[in-house]
């Protein structure tokens, strides 16, 4: 049986600032995450003519480079600040994502084929 005393301090930490912060920040992440181009496809498909199996492949190894990413947080980080963590991991991403998004944007790598009707 759960006493009445454990209720009321799940209640209260359920109530507190930090669980607001935490079901705040997660609504925002998936709201703010999931947005995304519809030109996504097309950019992907042909300009880049990037094919499903390398897709696929990287999309594989992003998984994988994520679960290292957790497993060395878990390490290493676990007492960090989560506010650094985060703005850490947002700038390291920017930084390894603009190189590959400027090439195909500026036309450095990019299908010569002509666009499609």
């Amino acid at each position: 049986a759960v006493s009445r005393s454990y209720l009321a301090g799940v209640w209260r930490l359920l109530c507190s600032r930090f669980f607001f912060s935490l079901i705040a920040y997660g609504l925002a992440s998936t709201t703010l995450g999931s947005v995304a181009s519809p030109a996504g496809i097309g950019v992907m498909r042909h300009w880049c003519e990037v094919q499903n199996l390398p897709r696929q492949m990287f999309g594989l190894a992003g998984r994988g480079i994520f679960a290292v990413g957790l497993a060395l947080t878990r390490a290493y980080l676990i007492n960090a600040n989560w506010r650094t963590s985060i703005a850490a991991t947002t700038l390291a991403t920017i930084v390894i994502d603009v190189p590959f998004t400027a090439c195909a944007v500026f036309d450095i790598i990019r299908s010569r084929a002509p666009p499609p009707p």
